[in-house]
């Protein structure tokens, strides 16, 4: 049954000035990314898309952590 919710979850983190995006599932796998279509250096490609993933990381844990508590109620 979780294993199944894990699945089924999704979240999308975003970096914190909101440019990049990647969505991830609650197997905290990356299933999608968004860059902006933007003239950018690498180091901002790279803090972009690092912030996006651990929005959506924080996010999808107490996403599961909340389900998981409802469940056992």
């Amino acid at each position: 049954m979780f294993d199944q919710i894990k699945n089924d979850e999704r979240v999308i983190g975003k970096s914190r000035d909101g440019r990049f995006a990647v969505t991830m599932n609650g197997n905290q796998d990356i299933l999608e990314v968004y860059v902006p279509p933007a003239e950018l250096v690498k180091i901002e490609v790279e803090q972009g898309i690092k912030e996006a993933i651990n929005d959506a990381r924080t996010k999808i844990e107490s996403l599961l952590r909340n389900k998981m508590m409802n469940l056992s109620q």
